[in-house]
């Protein structure tokens, strides 16, 4: 795979993201505030106010080794800490984590099978986050992520993250 794509996609990443404000510290995650993790993925999180000089071992590891922050995050904390892990993961910094998993978890639920974006919510498991969750994003970010992905599908073969980018494609058109 070229590296231009690779750079190509760096660039989207964080011109589409330069914009997106941290969310403050209490609007950074959902989730029972008695749950540890929960509690550990806001502390961690609350102190990066600039999503591209976050070491990428915290991305990784976050909260206390577990690797689960992304299952936490508030649509606007997902919005914002996002492109940090897109790009780490672009540089081969994740070892852990995989931001595909939850770039393609809610698209996923709001396409059909030839990637039509659906007006309705279908994911039974998570309706109101998914929604709240792709509602965040504007064009330029869906565009971004589907270059991402694109990156993603093409150096691992990966044809799920492929189907998924053309989502994130058509979910940008819409907005």
């Amino acid at each position: 795979m070229s590296s231009e794509l690779v750079v190509n996609a760096l660039d989207k990443i964080d011109s589409a993201f330069s914009q997106v404000h941290f969310p403050g510290e209490k609007s950074i995650v959902i989730g029972n505030l008695k749950d540890d993790e929960v509690i550990n993925t806001r502390i961690v999180f609350e102190q990066e106010k600039d999503w591209r000089l976050i070491n990428s071992t915290i991305l990784d590891t976050a909260p206390n080794g577990l690797a689960s922050a992304l299952s936490f995050f508030s649509p606007k904390g997902f919005c914002f800490f996002i492109p940090a892990f897109m790009t780490a993961d672009l540089h081969g910094k994740l070892l852990r984590v995989d931001p595909t998993f939850f770039l393609c978890l809610h698209i996923g639920a709001l396409t059909t099978p030839d990637g039509v974006v659906l007006k309705t919510n279908i994911n039974r498991d998570f309706p109101n986050e998914t929604a709240a969750r792709l509602g965040v994003f504007n064009r330029q970010q869906c565009e971004a992520i589907a270059c991402y992905l694109t990156v993603v599908a093409l150096r691992s073969d990966d044809d799920c993250a492929m189907e998924c980018a053309s989502g994130w494609k058509k979910l940008g058109a819409s907005r």
